[in-house]
């Protein structure tokens, strides 16, 4: 396992390059074909280019370079080359995806009827502002997690309730944890449309002192670090367990996790 060198802050697209490589080099022909079907032009463009990577054609680092360049010319509002960037506006625009991931709707806390069709939203990361608490259930999160709204109700004057639901059980998601504390489970099972999916956590990208890094987690459960301040390769760090606490590592907190559904 191995991720990018740092160079020129580049350290937020180091850490989401790192987790997608070795991810899609875990089993090359599913996640070709479960990037495929995502769509976006941004994830589409890692799956051909990390096939070059596998056949000795192209390094990671050219990679995430190339990367770097497509991201700041489709979305130059956003992204500015040699600059430091959110991983949060990276995956969302990576993740966009052709398909409808949750449903966003609202309704009245006294029931009152509300107009509005509930909305689709179309991408595999989950950022869902306004939750409040500490140590929050990862379930929660995804399973009709609800905050309210800056609306009220025309007829009882409170405020109105947004929910928030999975529609589809997608291979991948990308959960923001940077808004609230999440407490971090290995597995987590959501229902979607009455069924229930099993997610398997797979790696966790944390943020401190302006520096992102990231921690992946192989099929045999041991947990792998990444810096590229201090190179591309990753350290072996221990073996994950439920009794770790994922949320702060090496004085960073995590502010987005990778959970992988379980076939």
């Amino acid at each position: 396992m191995f991720g990018t060198i740092w160079d020129d802050n580049s350290c937020a697209y180091d850490a989401v390059i790192t987790i997608l490589y070795n991810l899609w080099l875990n089993n090359p022909i599913y996640w070709s074909s479960a990037f495929t079907n995502i769509g976006s032009h941004i994830i589409l463009f890692l799956d051909v280019n990390f096939h070059e990577v596998l056949n000795n054609s192209l390094t990671l680092d050219s990679v995430r370079d190339g990367f770097r360049e497509l991201l700041c010319l489709s979305y130059r509002l956003h992204f500015r080359f040699g600059q430091f960037t959110s991983v949060d506006q990276i995956l969302l625009y990576t993740l966009a995806s052709h398909y409808n991931v949750l449903s966003s709707s609202t309704s009245c806390p006294h029931l009152h009827v509300v107009n509005g069709p509930e909305a689709p939203i179309k991408n595999c990361y989950v950022s869902i502002a306004g939750v409040a608490g500490n140590n929050i259930p990862l379930i929660s999160i995804l399973n009709n997690c609800t905050t309210e709204c800056v609306n009220e109700c025309g007829a009882c004057g409170y405020q109105l309730i947004r929910t928030y639901k999975l529609i589809t059980a997608p291979p991948i998601l990308f959960v923001d944890t940077s808004m609230y504390a999440v407490d971090i489970t290995t597995q987590v099972i959501v229902n979607v449309g009455g069924q229930n999916h099993m997610y398997k956590l797979h790696s966790i990208i944390y943020f401190g002192n302006y520096h992102f890094t990231c921690v992946v987690i192989d099929s045999a459960n041991k947990m792998w670090f990444h810096d590229g301040m201090k190179g591309k390769n990753m350290y072996y760090i221990c073996n994950l367990s439920e009794n770790l606490n994922l949320r702060v590592f090496n004085n960073q907190v995590a502010v987005a996790i990778t959970l992988v559904h379980i076939n």
